[in-house]
């Protein structure tokens, strides 16, 4: 098709009679618009790292006793199964100091081999949080020769923590920790 003057003439005016009311809505709907796309493309980053109180968290975002419940698959670290996958479900109690550390009590745990291991005591650890509410957690436990590495995810305002064992590869297990 071809352009011609009077088709341009038309078209501009067809522009020029649009009332001052109509430019303004024109101009109304393409501002609303504008804001409806910033809105949509905005909103999840700010919701990724908002905590539900209105700011990211951080270390202290973790405070106080959290009951844990784990389950899952590992290898038996000690012992004449050593080496051996078994399945696992443990119970314990983990007090984040709200600076990074933590400490675990009433680590119960049943191993299809190994049986019930009443919590050795002395159990503890370090995390890090990042401002999108996920973070890492290394847990140091007594007469297992290698520290068990984890990554989390706070949910909840804080109120709950889900986790899952990165290291040693070959353990699958997941806890979810809950404030008390």
């Amino acid at each position: 098709m071809r352009f011609t003057r009077k088709v341009n003439f038309q078209l501009q005016g067809t522009d020029a009679a649009w009332s001052r009311p109509q430019r303004a809505a024109i101009t109304a709907v393409l501002a609303a618009g504008v804001v409806a796309v910033s809105a949509m493309t905005l909103a999840p980053r700010v919701v990724a790292h908002d905590n539900g109180r209105g700011r990211a968290c951080t270390e202290r975002t973790l405070r106080g006793d959290y009951g844990g419940l784990a389950s899952g698959v590992r290898l038996v670290p000690f012992g004449p199964n050593a080496g051996k996958p078994e399945t696992i479900i443990s119970t314990s109690l983990r007090t984040y100091d709200g600076a990074g550390g933590f400490t675990e009590a009433g680590a119960d745990l049943h191993g299809q081999l190994t049986g019930v291991t009443v919590d050795p005591g002395g159990i503890f650890g370090s995390y890090d949080v990042n401002a999108d509410c996920t973070g890492t957690s290394t847990r140091y436990v007594p007469g297992v020769p290698f520290p068990i590495v984890s990554n989390f995810v706070i949910v909840d305002s804080g109120r709950e923590v889900k986790e899952a064992v990165m290291a040693p590869a070959p353990n699958v297990i997941t806890v979810e920790w809950d404030r008390q």
